[in-house]
């Protein structure tokens, strides 16, 4: 697995924090992360968003920075990685790509905590709020790719969701991007595992409600109970690209408590399951890709480690 090798920061004269990644010598990344907190909040948590711009600074060197034998080896065998979905976890959707000028934007929303006080006034009127930001976001940064990092619902019980709709909540939050056509995907934090809303329950409705989505749940085994969210998703340099320079990753921090009338505490962390699965996946993208070298990584997780 890629391992980032030195991490800067310097705050710009325009107030934004902009981290410098080398990535060993074959990348060289740059991030603009500007963060802004929306008026919208609870007594415990605030509406966050951040904006990513990842700019690859020497993009072609990146591309064909693996090995000619590596490569060609790619060339071989794509065809057959592809027909069968064993690198290709999403044979059934557009590519996800840098854009022509050598940049890729992600927008991330967390803890929007749809739900809450569904009885009130200010509990319909906070989730409205949080739908009307995206909107107004979503437009104005015209992201490639968007990520909701957890805490989407507030599943507890009673004053908050109800065990019987709160999977429709789902809806609504990802109005916004079907609406404007963004892919996204979701990580899930602890408020997600209740007693009346799970992880997999907001996977499964979110694939049914929007083609945007390129969320997925990991193998059986993978993530331990209530920790389904282990996933990655590859990104190209552009659309005829034989490999990908970019891999999102997705962790599963769990938390919260399991469904039902007897719910019980989760632990707060990734499951030691995911360790061994990351192994065994960055194996087959050596494999077929080329050394781990030749591609960037990038990883969200709720409830950091």
């Amino acid at each position: 697995m890629t391992l980032v090798a030195d991490f800067d920061a310097a705050i710009s004269s325009e107030g934004y924090l902009y981290r410098e990644w080398r990535n060993s010598a074959y990348s060289h990344y740059l991030f603009n992360f500007s963060p802004m907190m929306s008026s919208y909040s609870t007594a415990c948590d605030a509406y966050f968003m951040a904006v990513f711009m990842v700019t690859i600074l020497s993009l072609g060197q990146l591309v064909h920075a693996a090995p000619t034998a590596a490569v060609k080896h790619n060339q071989a065998s794509l065809g057959n990685v592809r027909a069968s979905g064993s690198l290709n976890p999403y044979p059934d959707k557009p590519r996800i790509t840098f854009r022509l000028d050598g940049t890729f934007k992600i927008t991330v929303f967390s803890d929007l905590h749809f739900g809450e006080g569904p009885e009130t006034i200010w509990g319909p009127e906070q989730d409205s709020n949080s739908t009307r930001l995206m909107r107004k976001v979503l437009p104005e940064e015209k992201p490639d790719f968007a990520v909701i990092n957890g805490d989407l619902i507030t599943g507890e019980k009673t004053p908050d969701t109800f065990r019987e709709n709160s999977t429709t909540l789902v809806d609504r939050i990802v109005a916004p991007f079907n609406e404007f056509r963004v892919p996204f995907v979701s990580s899930h934090g602890n408020h997600d595992n209740q007693a009346n809303i799970t992880h997999l329950e907001e996977i499964i409705r979110e694939r049914q409600v929007s083609s945007f989505s390129y969320t997925r749940s990991a193998p059986p085994g993978v993530g331990g109970e209530g920790g389904p969210g282990n996933y990655w998703v590859p990104v190209y340099a552009n659309e005829e690209g034989q490999h990908p320079v970019l891999i999102l990753w997705f962790f599963d921090s769990r938390g919260g408590f399991s469904p039902g009338e007897n719910s019980t505490a989760m632990p707060d962390w990734v499951d030691s399951s995911v360790a061994e699965w990351i192994e065994s996946e960055t194996t087959l993208m050596e494999d077929e890709w080329g050394p781990a070298e030749s591609r960037g990584t990038l990883a969200f997780v709720h409830i950091p480690p």
